[in-house]
C-alpha cells in the first residue's frame, strides 16, 4: 500500500505514514483504474466504482483505518461476482469519501456480498498483522488497535469457520512451498487457486462446486500476474518468486509466449465457469470485466514487458 500524501510504502497495520508522518490516506498497489477500468466502458466503470468504494465503506465499518488498508481489487470482483449470482439489491450510499478518492465523494453499493467480501479481507490480511505494528508509527495506541482488529477478526472467524481454515493452511503451504524453493508455478498459483475456491463458495449451496471452479481458476491467474509483475524486482532483490526458474530455462521470447499462454488459459477457464453460471444481476458488467478488463489486463501486461526487453 502507498501513501496518498507522499508515495511511501506503508505497512499494513499502520496508522501514519512513516515518511510525511501524515494519516492514513491509503492508494492500492493494485491501480484498479489504469489497470482494468481503462479497458471498460464509461458505464461499466461506474458501476465498477461504486462496489469498489462499498468495499472501502465496509471495511472501514469492520475495521476502521486498518480495515481500509487491505481494500483490493480481488475482494472486489468477488462482490461483484456474489451480488449478481444472488441477485442481492443494492442500497446506494451518497456522499460518501472513498480512501481512494480523499477529495470527492463518491456513491458506493451495499450489499451482504460487499459485507462478506470486506470480512473475507480482514481475514485474509489479519495474519499479516503482528509483524507489521512493530515498525509502524502511530499517534495513538497501538496495542488498542491491535486489540480492536483481534476481536473483530475471531467474530469473524467464528462465523465463517470453513474459509478460515482454508486461509491457515494457504499460508501454511505456501510458506512451505517458499522456505522450499518451488520451482513449479503451476504448484504453487495453484495454491492460491484453492484458497479463492473455498472464498468463492460463499453458501456452500447449490452453486458450490462452479464457483470452486470459478475461484480455483481466478486465483491462479491472480497470483501468476502478480509473480508475472513483479519478476524483474524479485530477480533484483534476490526474492523468491516461481517464474525464475522458467525465465532461466527458456529464451526471453519463448518465456513470455510461455506466460501468455498459461494465463490465457486461466482466463478462458475462469470465462467457461461464469457462462455456466445464472446470474440475476451484474452479468453484463462481469462479463465486461472478464472478457475486456482481465484478457486485455495480461495482454498489455505482456506486450509492456516485450517492449522493455527491445529497448534494451
Amino acid at each position: 500500500m502507498k501513501c496518498a500524501n507522499c508515495g511511501a510504502e506503508i505497512k499494513l497495520g499502520c496508522v501514519y505514514c512513516s515518511v510525511c508522518g501524515k494519516e492514513a490516506q491509503i492508494v492500492p498497489d493494485y491501480n484498479v483504474e489504469e489497470d482494468i477500468l481503462k479497458e471498460l466502458l464509461e458505464e461499466d466503470q461506474e458501476r465498477l466504482q461504486q462496489y469498489y468504494c462499498g468495499l472501502s465503506r465496509q471495511l472501514k465499518i469492520e475495521g476502521g483505518l486498518t480495515g481500509q488498508m487491505v481494500l483490493n481489487w480481488d475482494m472486489t470482483i468477488l462482490a461483484i461476482f456474489l451480488s449478481g449470482l444472488y441477485g442481492l439489491e443494492n442500497e446506494k450510499i451518497e456522499s460518501f469519501t472513498c480512501q481512494n478518492h480523499p477529495f470527492r465523494k463518491c456513491i458506493s453499493n451495499s450489499n451482504e456480498a460487499i459485507e462478506y467480501a470486506a470480512k473475507m479481507s480482514i481475514l485474509l490480511s489479519y495474519f499479516d498483522f503482528p509483524n507489521s505494528w512493530s515498525e509502524c508509527r502511530t499517534g495513538f495506541s497501538k496495542k488498542t488497535y491491535a486489540k480492536k482488529m483481534l476481536k473483530r477478526h475471531k467474530q469473524i472467524e467464528a462465523e465463517y469457520p470453513r474459509q478460515a481454515l482454508a486461509i491457515k493452511k494457504y499460508l501454511m503451504k505456501l510458506s512451505v512451498a517458499e522456505r522450499g524453493n518451488e520451482k513449479n508455478i503451476d504448484v504453487v498459483s495453484g495454491l492460491t487457486g484453492e484458497l479463492l475456491s473455498e472464498i468463492y463458495n460463499w453458501k456452500d449451496d447449490e452453486w458450490k462446486d462452479e464457483l470452486r471452479t470459478f475461484g480455483f481458476y481466478l486465483g491462479k491467474y491472480m497470483y501468476m500476474m502478480k509473480v508475472y509483475d513483479h519478476l524483474d524486482k524479485d530477480k533484483n532483490q534476490h526474492l523468491y518468486n516461481p517464474l525464475l526458474c522458467e525465465q532461466y530455462l527458456r529464451s526471453n521470447r519463448d518465456f513470455h509466449t510461455f506466460v501468455g499462454l498459461q494465463l490465457a488459459t486461466l482466463t478462458d477457464e475462469c470465462c467457461r465457469s461464469f457462462e455456466r453460471l445464472s446470474f440475476q444481476k451484474n452479468e453484463e458488467l462481469i462479463h465486461n470485466v472478464l472478457y475486456s478488463g482481465v484478457k486485455k489486463n495480461y495482454q498489455s501486461l505482456i506486450q509492456k514487458k516485450e517492449r522493455k526487453i527491445m529497448e534494451r
